[in-house]
């Protein structure tokens, strides 16, 4: 079967949409819908019965052309946008001088928007496009957004020009900004556009205009936080920031008592040098009542504690401590364990009251001291219990011997979720050698069986976590489960994020990567062609969900 097929059958499909629905005027779309997934399961259910790995690409192009209609027929995504979207998903998975057949399909889509939608889409056109390309649609989308008429309308633009491509955007920078500086109240967007804005832009600027524009930031907002933002998110020059650190130090250290160590534990991970050294003599001085009872500041400043200020908190506060927060005493442990301060990593792990969190807590500092039989003997209640095996894979980050991952990758095939043995394997893989993951090929086909049988939105992350290192047999015996019709009939297809959504976004990048896989970039193309076909024909007609 040639991939020109894959178009009758979809045209063929269409046109019978077409007929039921003028047979019933006002027809429900939900019968629709019946009507594509009969044809979907004929051309999945021949797909299952006659193709050889070899003849996959054109069956699972027909099933996504069934699978794009049934979809759109659904209308839960807004119509603008949605096919884009997927085609710009696809197109990025592609290699050139491939990519240029989905760029087309794309380009033609982008026109038929305007305004500010269209200048969006279009610099993510300009990102995947060749350079030469991408360079001359840069520009037509910056003098775009200078001559929109409304200033929120620019801004948005202009965040979204940054996000898809920021190199290159100078003159569009300088005049953002200047309309910012001119306006009463920043527009919406205007916050993202700043976060996005270069540091060698921000470097341009005369000293005394960035820090106009920063204070313009920091404005209309109750939240200490939000004023982090552009410290935290923001690509501002060295000199600007160590100015924000000091400022922001100021405002924390004035606060009241109560707030002002919840306000230090929302500086402290983003601030260096002498200000750093301020915050923790700040934290440090606060009386152990205090810190026990602002527990959730203790547990994030946990993860950037140095060692001074972790065996002062071990020698100083833990004996004032009746009892403290297991999980703020968890976070002192990891940090101590992660830097080698085994003593107070044991102290903070000892004072911990909870059974199963003092046991992680000891598998945390274990896992980074070893030996690996005793990680071995710990990680025991970790292969037996299903939830638990879900902090299988941050075992293996941790595990720093490559002996120790090897034995550690065989361990764990006992482990009772096979979704949670995916995911932690997905973390070992990369570092075993290509006799160790051969030797492991049959647990993980068995553990790929286990994770089919669980619901797709249990265990389609773990799926594809561990994609790049499955065989084409492990990928075909996924696609056939997940993409057979009767997973989604229950449901309306909802809720498998594999091959379909989630919470109402699309996830066509984890499609597109097996589709790839299991046929070739010519079946990712026939799926662009899919979309393109599909919104042509519906955009045109009233089948809303």
């Amino acid at each position: 079967m040639m991939l020109d097929e894959r178009d009758s059958f979809l045209s063929e499909l269409l046109r019978a949409v077409e007929q039921a629905h003028a047979q019933v005027p006002g027809g429900e779309t939900s019968d629709l819908r019946v009507l594509v997934l009969d044809a979907w399961g004929h051309a999945h259910h021949a797909f299952e019965a006659a193709a050889s790995p070899d003849e996959s690409g054109p069956w699972i192009a027909r099933s996504l052309g069934a699978r794009t209609l049934f979809e759109r027929l659904g209308a839960r995504f807004p119509r603008s946008g949605y096919a884009l979207y997927v085609v710009f998903a696809i197109a990025e998975r592609l290699s050139f001088p491939v990519r240029e057949r989905v760029l087309d399909i794309a380009a033609r889509h982008v026109e038929a928007r305007s305004g500010e939608e269209r200048l969006s889409w279009l610099a993510t056109l300009a990102r995947l496009s060749h350079d030469d390309r991408r360079d001359e649609l840069l520009r037509e989308v910056d003098a775009g957004i200078l001559s929109l008429p409304e200033l929120k309308h620019r801004v948005a633009a202009a965040a979204e020009r940054l996000g898809a491509a920021p190199e290159g955007a100078t003159r569009l920078v300088r005049e953002a900004i200047n309309w910012l500086l001119a306006c009463e109240r920043l527009p919406p967007m205007a916050r993202r556009f700043l976060a996005r804005i270069p540091e060698s832009d921000w470097a341009a600027l005369p000293p005394d205009e960035a820090r106009e524009v920063v204070a313009r930031w920091q404005a209309d907002t109750d939240s200490f936080w939000e004023r982090t933002a552009p410290l935290r998110v923001g690509h501002v020059p060295g000199w600007l920031k160590a100015e924000l650190e000091q400022s922001l130090l100021r405002e924390a250290m004035a606060m009241a008592p109560s707030d002002r160590l919840c306000a230090l534990s929302e500086l402290v991970e983003h601030i260096r040098g002498a200000a750093r050294a301020s915050i923790s003599q700040a934290l440090l001085a606060e009386p152990a009542p205090v810190l026990r009872a602002h527990s959730r500041a203790v547990r994030r400043w946990a993860p950037v504690a140095t060692v001074e200020e972790l065996h002062h908190l071990e020698r100083e506060l833990l004996p004032l401590m009746e009892q403290w927060d297991d999980e703020a005493l968890l976070a002192l442990t990891e940090r101590a364990a992660a830097l080698g301060e085994m003593e107070p990593a044991r102290a903070f792990q000892t004072a911990i009251v909870e059974e199963e969190t003092r046991r992680y807590g000891r598998l945390s500092i274990v896992v980074r001291s070893g030996p690996f039989e005793e990680v071995e003997r710990l990680l025991g209640p970790y292969l037996h219990e299903e939830e638990a095996s879900g902090d299988l894979p941050w075992v293996a980050e941790e595990l720093r011997d490559d002996g120790d991952i090897a034995r550690f990758a065989e361990v764990i095939a006992t482990a009772a979720s096979g979704a949670n043995r995916l995911s932690a394997w997905a973390v070992a893989f990369p570092r075993l050698s290509e006799a160790q993951r051969q030797a492991l090929a049959p647990a993980v086909s068995l553990a790929i069986e286990d994770a089919l049988r669980a619901p797709p939105e249990e265990s389609d992350s773990s799926l594809y976590e561990m994609l790049p290192w499955l065989s084409e047999e492990n990928l075909l015996a996924i696609w056939k489960r997940r993409a057979d019709p009767a997973v989604w009939q229950p449901t309306g297809a909802e809720t498998t994020r594999l091959f379909s959504y989630d919470r109402g976004y699309v996830h066509p990048e984890w499609l597109s990567d097996i589709v790839l896989r299991l046929g070739g970039e010519e079946t990712l193309v026939a799926w662009a062609q899919a979309e393109d076909q599909v919104e042509a024909w519906i955009s045109g007609r009233h089948f809303g969900g």
